[in-house]
């Protein structure tokens, strides 16, 4: 199964089963919101322990 075939069927699902979907979708956004802010706060550690 090529990549472009797994998208398309993870869209037709997704289109079904919107029930479903939508709060796996908040999830993984909720996930990668914090992975981002963690991410930012360690650049910010590192570059104020270099400064110093």
């Amino acid at each position: 199964m090529s990549i472009s075939h797994g998208l398309l069927l993870a869209a037709r699902d997704t289109a079904r089963q919107r029930a479903r979907s939508t709060p796996a979708g908040a999830a993984i956004m909720a996930a990668v919101t914090a992975l981002t802010a963690l991410s930012v706060g360690a650049a910010s550690d590192n570059r104020q322990r270099e400064r110093e």
